[in-house]
């Protein structure tokens, strides 16, 4: 037997009448203050539409009433994207690396009617949606008795399929460069992350998340269930909330002049043809944007572009990806700007004189701290000129 919980059947009516917005992004930047998805109403509204195999339905039959999830999930839909605001996150700057670390609370979760421990899929909370507290009186063997405090509670949470290459179980942080500078002018704002793709299963998963027994010295009782709905995830973007601004987004996304926002998911080596095309990208830049570096302006930008290379080189590098694939990138612009080749293929060869480190912290550390070292062997060497 299921066990319903209370509030789940609350507020009927006005599920019946909301219905999801799709995401669309329209220019380079957020609506300001924008959140997503209300996560309490897309989840009551999932959950009252997926449906549940009954007692004396076959699998086969099962599987042919479920067939067309968009008739069985609407208003929600498997065509349209939806945003998530992750509120469950940790935010902190690191001003000597100037780097953002973002933490956010992942962790297996299950289908709901599967007793396997193999089918459990990478699951991130998005928000608290239910908490129901009330207290009771409770006593031990020997007489003794206090009054409980009890908390009820529901999470809502993404589950996203272990090939993603953004996220696996075991990737719960990320951390995005930003100049000092702009971090100090960001100090005041409130900074939020969001992850955007679509429904792809109409079922659910569940797992209990916390649960905390009472006893005489702490007379707390509480359990924290976490529901998850299937997503396959497309998007992610580090964002301003009051402006829209965003800092970052995945997948990476070239700026301009060499210049690449974000950097390779950490499993890059899942998906080598990821570095190959940020460093394809990053060397078409460079060729078109090539200045002769006559001026201070000249000179920033052309440092700028070598800095944002070294920085993708030295995360291929952290990712494991083979030498030989990026140096044989290099063989066309060699032929067309053998100088601009040389220095690429200086720059590829140093990287991989550095250690593959084995944290995320220090892999991330190693591609700032080779970026920094870059732009100011560049900038002196042309000052010189």
């Amino acid at each position: 037997v299921i066990n319903r919980w209370a509030w789940e059947e609350k507020s009927t009516t006005n599920r019946r009448e909301w219905e999801p917005t799709a995401f669309v992004q329209e220019g380079e930047t957020l609506p300001a203050y924008y959140s997503g998805t209300d996560p309490v109403f897309f989840l009551d509204t999932f959950k009252s539409k997926i449906a549940y195999k009954g007692e004396f339905e076959t699998i086969e039959e099962f599987a042919k009433r479920t067939a067309n999830k968009d008739d069985l999930l609407s208003p929600i839909n498997t065509s349209d994207l939806y945003a998530f605001r992750m509120n469950d996150i940790d935010i902190k700057y690191d001003a000597d690396a100037q780097v953002y670390l973002i933490r956010y609370r992942c962790g297996k979760s299950y289908p709901w009617e599967s007793l396997s421990k193999t089918d459990g899929w990478p699951a991130c909370k998005v928000a608290s949606v239910h908490r129901d507290d009330d207290t009771y009186v409770a006593s031990n063997a020997f007489g003794a008795s206090r009054v409980v405090k009890r908390t009820r509670g529901i999470d809502f949470a993404l589950a996203i399929v272990d090939s993603n290459p953004w996220l696996s179980n075991e990737y719960k942080y990320r951390r995005i460069s930003v100049p000092l500078e702009k971090a100090r002018d960001l100090k005041d704002k409130e900074l939020a992350v969001l992850f955007v793709g679509r429904v792809i299963e109409a079922k659910l998963f569940t797992k209990r998340s916390e649960r905390i027994e009472p006893t005489i010295d702490s007379p707390r009782d509480l359990s924290i269930r976490e529901e998850a709905v299937p997503f396959g995830l497309e998007k992610v973007f580090f964002y301003v909330l009051q402006t829209g601004e965003i800092l970052w987004q995945y997948p990476s996304k070239v700026q301009g002049a060499g210049q690449i926002k974000g950097g390779l998911p950490e499993k890059a080596v899942v998906n080598k043809n990821v570095f190959t095309n940020v460093l394809i990208a990053n060397i078409k830049q460079n060729l078109t944007n090539k200045s002769t570096a006559n001026s201070v302006q000249d000179i920033s930008s052309k440092c700028s572009a070598f800095g944002s290379f070294a920085n993708t080189v030295m995360e291929g590098r952290q990712a494991n990806t083979l030498l030989s694939d990026g140096l044989k990138l290099l063989d066309d612009i060699k032929v067309k700007d053998p100088v601009l080749g040389s220095v690429m293929e200086d720059i590829i060869m140093l990287a991989y004189q550095q250690p593959s480190y084995q944290t995320l912290e220090d892999k991330a550390r190693a591609a700032v701290e080779f970026k920094n070292a870059t732009i100011l062997g560049c900038t002196q060497s042309e000052k010189k000129k």
